[in-house]
C-alpha cells in the first residue's frame, strides 16, 4: 500500500515535505527522508548496519550517507525521497521494477514530487492541463503502448520517474541515473543444464515468497487462475507456512471461457477457495468514474475494473496482503505471442527441422476453430514484428487500429509507433524484456498496486523480485518453450510442489471476460447517448463519425470494440473529473 508523501525542493532554501497519514518519515538534523513500500532484505541490511536508525526511512537515509552504491543494496518494492542538508541535495529513487509510482514536476526554481498526481495538482502553483501526446496514446492505441517505462503522464509537465532510476537534484541542476536495466542481465545463463536452473529457480522463488509472506500469512489472500504462475506462488507460500490461506478466483456468471473449474481443483490442495462471481453488467461510466478517484489518469483496459472489483471483495473479507503471479508470463514465455519469437530464433539460427517440429507441436496443442494456428500465421506475425538480428518492433496493426478514431489534432499528437528496446540478439529474449519493461508488466503492476491500496491492501508479486528476473531472463529459449509447451523450466522447478494436473496443463486462458457482450444493449445505449451529448469533448479528442461507426459495428456484432468503448468511458470520466 502506498504511504503518500508530497514535497517541494528549492536548492536555494530548505525543502518542504508534507507527509500524509501512514507515511514513514525520518528526521535527524539536516536530514529528512520519506519512504513508501516494502523492504525485502531489511534483516540483512540491519545486520550489516547495526547503527542505522529505526524504520525503513531511517535505514535508507543511513545507507544513502554511508554506502556509495546504496541503491543496489536494497531489495524490495518502494519509492523514497531523501534530503541531506550536508550537501543540500534531494535524492528521489524508485525500485528496480517500478511497483510504486513517483511523480515529479520540474520548474525553474523548484522541484515538486509526490506519490500521486492528485497530490501534485492540489498545489495551486502546478498548472492543470492535458498532455496531448500521452492522452492520444490512452485513447487511440492498445494498452500495451500506454504505460511502458514512460516519463510523461496524462498531465502536461507532470512526469513519472521510471523504475530502476535515481534522480539527484542540487543547485547545479538534475542528474539522473539508471541503476538497474538490461546491463544487470547477463548475456548467457550460468547453468549447465535445465535441471540445475530449475533447482535454483525453485529455491530463489521460494525465498522471494517467504520474504513477502513471513509473519503475515494470517492477513494474506491469494489470486488464483488456472495457470502456472499464481498456482506456483500459492503452493510455495502454503507449504512454507504450513497454512491453508483464502484463495480468490474471479469469474463471470454464464461465461463459457472460464477458469473457475481448473482453479477450484488447484485450490483444493492448498487452501479455501472463494469464487468471486460477477453476475451483473456494471454501469461502465459510473465504474470509470469510481476508478478515477484511485488512478488519476484514464484506466486503459476494462480488465483493471474486474481487478478493482476483485480486490474490493478480497479486502472486505479481511485480507491485507494480496499475492498474485504477475511476471511469470514475461519471464518464462507464457503468452501465445511468445511462440512466434521462439520460432524466429530457430529460423535465424538455421534450425529448420527444429522449427518445423515446434510449429507442428504448437498447432497440435493450441489450434482453435476460430483462432487458427498455422505456418502462414507465423509468417504474418514475423512480417509485422520481426526485423533482422533479433530485433522486434511494435505491432503496427495493434498500435494503429484506433488511431483513425482520433481527431486530426490528436492523430498528430499520437505520433508514430514506439521504438522498442532490443538489447540482445535473441528475438524471444528481447520480446520478454519488452513485455517486462514496457508493454505488459508495468500497466498490470500499476493498476494492481493502486487498486490494492484503494482497499487498504498491499500487493505482492514474487516473480518480480529482481533476483528472479536476473535468473530467468538469460535462460535459453528451449528451456522456456519446447514441444508446444510454455514455461518448461518453471514446470520442472515446481515438480513435487504443484499437482501433476497443473504441471501438465498446456492451455493458456488469460483473464478472459465477456466484455464484448457486456458492451451491448443498455450499456452501449448509455455510452452512445453520452457520445452524442459530449460535443465539447468529441470534437477536440475524437472523430465523431468514426466513433459512431465503431459503436454501430459493435452493436451489430461485426467486430469486438469493447476495449475501445471502455477507453472512451475512461477518458470521459477522467476529463470530467479534471477539466469539466
Amino acid at each position: 500500500m502506498i504511504s503518500p508523501f508530497l514535497g517541494v525542493f528549492d536548492p536555494g532554501g530548505l525543502p518542504c515535505f508534507k507527509f500524509l497519514q501512514g507515511s514513514e518519515v525520518y528526521r535527524s538534523g539536516d536530514v529528512i527522508a520519506a519512504f513508501s513500500g516494502f523492504l525485502a532484505n531489511e534483516t540483512e541490511l540491519r545486520r550489516d548496519h547495526p547503527d542505522a536508525p529505526a524504520g525503513a526511512a531511517g535505514l535508507i537515509s543511513h545507507l544513502h550517507h554511508h554506502e556509495k552504491n546504496w541503491m543496489n543494496l536494497i531489495w524490495g518494492e518502494y519509492v523514497a525521497a531523501i534530503y541531506d542538508g550536508r550537501d543540500k541535495g534531494l535524492t528521489l529513487i524508485r525500485d528496480r521494477i517500478g511497483f510504486y509510482p513517483l511523480f515529479v514536476v520540474r520548474q525553474r526554481e523548484k522541484t515538486y514530487f509526490a506519490t500521486s498526481i492528485h497530490l501534485l495538482l492540489s498545489l495551486p502553483e502546478i498548472p492543470r492541463a492535458p498532455c496531448h501526446e500521452t492522452l492520444a496514446r490512452f485513447i487511440g492505441t492498445h494498452y500495451r503502448h500506454v504505460e511502458g517505462n514512460r516519463r510523461t503522464t496524462a498531465f502536461a509537465g507532470v512526469e513519472q520517474l521510471p523504475g530502476g532510476t535515481l534522480l539527484r537534484v542540487t543547485a547545479d541542476g538534475f542528474h539522473e541515473e539508471s541503476y538497474w536495466d538490461e546491463r544487470n542481465i547477463v548475456e548467457q545463463s550460468p547453468y549447465k543444464d535445465e535441471q540445475e536452473a530449475a533447482d535454483s529457480l525453485r529455491s530463489l522463488l521460494a525465498d522471494a515468497v517467504r520474504r513477502r509472506s513471513a509473519g503475515r500469512m494470517t492477513q494474506a489472500g491469494f489470486a488464483l487462475s488456472s495457470g502456472m504462475d499464481s498456482s506456483s506462488i500459492l503452493a510455495l507460500a502454503a507449504s512454507a507456512e504450513n497454512a491453508r490461506p483464502p484463495i480468490f478466483t474471479t469469474s463471470f456468471a454464464g461465461w463459457k471461457d472460464d477458469e473457475a473449474i481448473e482453479a477450484k481443483e488447484t485450490a483444493a490442495h492448498f487452501g479455501t477457495w472463494n469464487p468471486i462471481i460477477i453476475d451483473t453488467i456494471p454501469d461502465f461510466l459510473e465504474a470509470a468514474t469510481e476508478l478515477q478517484s484511485v488512478h488519476d489518469e484514464p484506466v486503459v483496459t476494462v480488465t483493471w475494473l474486474w481487478d478493482y472489483m476483485m480486490q474490493k471483495e478480497v479486502s472486505r473479507r479481511g485480507c491485507r496482503l494480496f499475492f498474485g503471479g504477475l511476471g511469470g508470463d514475461e519471464l518464462f514465455a507464457g503468452e501465445f505471442e511468445h511462440f512466434f519469437f521462439h520460432f524466429a530464433d530457430l529460423d535465424e539460427a538455421g534450425e529448420q527441422e527444429a522449427l518445423r517440429h515446434e510449429i507442428e507441436e504448437w498447432v497440435k496443442l493450441h489450434d482453435h476453430p476460430v483462432h487458427r494456428k498455422s505456418r502462414d500465421l507465423v509468417e504474418k506475425i514475423w512480417s509485422r514484428m520481426r526485423d533482422p538480428g533479433g530485433r522486434v518492433r511494435t505491432d503496427p496493426e495493434r498500435h494503429g487500429r484506433y488511431i483513425p478514431a482520433l481527431s486530426m489534432e490528436m492523430r498528430k499528437a499520437a505520433g508514430s509507433a514506439p521504438v522498442l528496446d532490443n538489447p540482445w540478439v535473441s528475438y524471444l529474449k528481447n520480446r520478454l524484456w519488452q513485455d517486462l519493461r514496457a508493454e505488459t508488466t508495468l500497466p498490470c503492476l500499476r493498476a494492481a498496486t493502486l487498486n490494492a491500496g484503494a482497499h487498504g491492501m498491499e500487493i505482492r508479486f514474487p516473480f518480480l523480485d529482481h533476483r528472479v528476473v536476473e535468473l530467468a531472463m538469460p535462460l535459453p529459449g528451449p528451456w522456456k518453450i519446447r514441444d508446444g509447451i510454455t514455461k518448461r523450466v518453471l514446470r520442472r522447478a515446481m515438480r513435487g510442489v504443484l499437482p501433476d494436473n497443473v504441471l501438465n496443463r498446456a492451455r493458456k486462458m488469460g483473464w478472459a471476460s465477456p466484455a464484448d457482450q457486456m458492451f451491448r444493449g443498455a450499456a452501449l445505449d448509455k455510452l452512445e447517448a453520452h457520445l452524442h451529448s459530449s460535443e465539447w469533448m468529441t470534437k477536440s479528442l475524437y472523430d465523431a463519425n468514426v466513433l459512431a461507426r465503431i459503436a454501430a459495428e459493435h452493436r451489430a456484432g461485426q467486430a469486438d470494440h469493447s476495449m475501445f468503448l471502455w477507453q472512451f468511458a475512461a477518458v470521459e470520466a477522467w476529463w470530467r473529473r479534471w477539466f469539466g
